[in-house]
């Protein structure tokens, strides 16, 4: 038997754009999906796949999601999707801890002429990315500092509580050779 072929499906595309706004994400995954493989209209192409990305991406789904992002990207040069796609993907990255390849991909987007709308998201990403950086370095350095204080404290209490006869010197210089 020949099966007919798979016709794009308007009605379709509509139910996963509102199931999508509306928070079923699982509902509009698979309409999505289902979407992809109907032959859609190339202008929509590029919608069909962010839809997907998002969906993987409210599911936490992130290296799913990454795939359909990266795909506009690499096939829909011309698209309107594309630079949300940079930002997608950047924002991903980050949440995985990728910083570098998170603060690369939105760079990339600033460098190719984003929509005016979009420049201060995305320098707004980039700003928040270094901030938090940032805060991670002067805070892992207050963490390290105070774990090494706190290492001598604990020494030098145990050196008193055995009764080893301590004196105030050694354990000043104790202190200061663990924090230099």
């Amino acid at each position: 038997k020949i099966k007919p072929p798979v016709i794009f499906s308007s009605a379709n595309y509509n139910a996963a754009m509102k199931a999508f706004s509306q928070g079923q994400y699982k509902i509009s995954l698979r309409l999505f999906d289902k979407l992809i493989k109907q032959n859609p209209p190339r202008f929509l192409e590029d919608n069909i796949h962010f839809g997907l990305g998002s969906s993987y991406y409210r599911l936490k789904k992130y290296s799913e999601a990454q795939k359909h992002f990266q795909k506009i990207l690499d096939d829909f040069k011309m698209g309107d999707k594309r630079f949300n796609s940079y930002v997608m993907l950047g924002v991903i990255h980050n949440l995985q801890g990728e910083k570098s390849r998170a603060l690369y991909l939105l760079d990339e987007a600033l460098n190719n002429s984003p929509p005016e709308r979009m420049k201060p998201l995305i320098s707004r990403l980039i700003r928040n990315i270094n901030e938090a950086q940032n805060f991670s370095v002067v805070l892992f350095s207050y963490l390290t500092f105070f774990l090494e204080v706190l290492v001598v404290f604990l020494l030098a209490l145990f050196l008193i509580l055995i009764n080893f006869k301590v004196t105030l010197s050694v354990i000043v210089y104790l202190t200061i050779a663990v924090l230099l």
